[in-house]
């Protein structure tokens, strides 16, 4: 089980990162890595990167936390699932810390991410960021996908950020006050017939509740004080999911499903089951007939054949087989398009990893000349100690990447990713194609198979009858 969040760091990157790599809550550095950079010069690695690719960018990095039930992992557990997280997350195109805290009942990860990609200079907020799908839920999916493949349970964060970091390791540690109020209410609506009568059956278990005699300037405000607690918790702090008009919705939601009337149900099952056209076609004499409908002959049932009969004919295919032939061969190279894709991005990133250090070697090479050559070699690494480390850090690095030791051109490195980013932008260009012409195919897709579905059918059904009537005949035979 894991709950995450992820908040901006505005002014205080160094200080971050000198926090979650506390040795003392990390089991003396054990539980700290690192991707594209090293966590003891990352500040420096970060501003490197924000200023090479886009200085426009005024947030320093994001804090992303990642926190387990109590007594479910261990702390090399945590730490695995934490990388492979940002890993799925950020597509190994931002620098990142990660350091897993081991201090408290609940073992946590901290995780500091650059504020730009060091592949295309694109802002963090702007990929993963964004209105519609904030970071924290972007997190929150990859984090329950892997937590859910190790066996692990996986929590369902309300709408919005969530709770503290503080109030999720209380929940975990069976201390929270807020999560007992909320499994009370959610118990409470599975019975209530109304809003009104859910208010009752509240204050039926001693749970006090403001509710008409407390207005504030935005209308009636819901508040619940269980027994023993000194304030108000109002509905709104609990989040979005116990919102009035939420609860309200839950309530009427759960009553319609209790008394929706078996007339209403074979009506929604009629409605369902419209679509299916019976013998519109023959496939296996690659002719279209009408064997059978008079038994689906409904208006809608004809009307609905027709437009896939036109639909086929239209766009010139033959048969049935052509048609799903075709849906075959654009899923397919769907499918490679896919993997050309994914092939490219690990060379773009590769590329560009190579290109940050390389950019880093060519920036502080001249001051490392300078220290080589200064008299007074440790009052000049103090003066610049960031930037040896950043070069020294640059060096070994490039021994990896370039085992030649022949050094590339930055402009040759810059030309080999655009280029290899035309080569994605024209893949995505033709998936975006082929998912539209796939769209448009699937309404027939699905017709086709709901008469293939009910041709069978009716075989078996015929074929049934036939075995009938010849035991009838036998037996009549038999009798005379």
């Amino acid at each position: 089980m894991a709950y995450t969040s992820i908040h901006p760091i505005k002014a205080t990157l160094g200080k971050s990162i000198d926090y979650i790599c506390n040795h003392e809550k990390t089991l003396n550095g054990e539980y700290i890595s690192s991707e594209n950079c090293s966590y003891k010069v990352a500040e420096q690695e970060f501003e490197f990167t924000r200023q090479a690719m886009n200085e426009e960018v005024k947030l320093l990095g994001f804090h992303a936390i990642q926190s387990f039930k109590a007594g479910e992992v261990t702390a090399e557990q945590a730490h695995e699932i934490g990388l492979e997280t940002m890993r799925r997350m950020l597509g190994g195109k931002y620098e990142f810390v990660i350091a897993t805290h081991i201090d408290k009942a609940c073992i946590h990860n901290h995780i500091i991410i650059n504020s730009v990609n060091f592949e295309n200079g694109k802002s963090f907020s702007r990929e993963h960021d964004r209105k519609g799908f904030p970071a924290w839920l972007e997190m929150k999916k990859y984090s329950d996908e892997i937590t859910a493949e190790r066996g692990l349970s996986v929590i369902r964060n309300a709408k919005g950020k969530g709770a503290s970091h503080y109030e999720w390791e209380m929940v975990q540690c069976n201390q929270s006050w807020k999560q007992k109020l909320k499994n009370i209410i959610d118990n409470t609506l599975k019975n209530s017939e109304s809003f009104e009568d859910f208010l009752v059956k509240i204050k039926a278990q001693d749970i006090e509740i403001k509710y008409k005699d407390y207005v504030k300037k935005s209308g009636k405000c819901l508040g619940f004080k269980m027994p023993g607690q000194k304030y108000f918790i109002y509905a709104e702090k609990l989040g979005w999911y116990y919102e009035e008009a939420q609860l309200r919705t839950r309530i009427d939601r759960v009553n319609q499903r209790k008394t929706e009337s078996l007339s209403r149900k074979t009506t929604r099952k009629m409605f369902e089951t419209d679509n299916r056209i019976k013998g519109l076609f023959d496939l296996s004499e690659d002719r279209f007939n009408l064997y059978g409908m008079h038994r689906w002959g409904t208006i809608e049932n004809l009307k609905q054949g027709f437009k896939t009969l036109n639909y086929l004919q239209e766009n010139g295919f033959k048969n049935a087989e052509e048609f799903l032939k075709k849906y075959s061969e654009l899923s397919a190279r769907k499918m490679q398009n896919h993997e050309q894709i994914n092939s490219i991005e690990k060379k773009m990133n590769h590329t560009a990893y190579r290109l940050k250090y390389l950019r880093i070697y060519r920036e502080y090479k001249p001051i490392n000349d300078r220290y080589k050559k200064a008299v007074f070699q440790d009052k000049f690494f103090r003066k610049f100690e960031d930037e040896l480390m950043m070069f020294r850090e640059a060096v070994e690095e490039l021994k990896r990447t370039e085992p030649s030791g022949v050094l590339p051109h930055t402009k040759r490195l810059e030309d080999e990713i655009k280029g290899l980013r035309e080569q994605k932008n024209k893949l995505i260009a033709d998936n975006k194609n082929i998912d539209k012409k796939l769209k448009e195919y699937d309404i027939v897709k699905e017709n086709i198979k709901e008469i293939l579905e009910i041709k069978s059918d009716e075989k078996q059904q015929t074929e049934q009858v036939q075995i009938a009537r010849q035991n009838e005949r036998n037996k009549n035979e038999m009798q005379l």
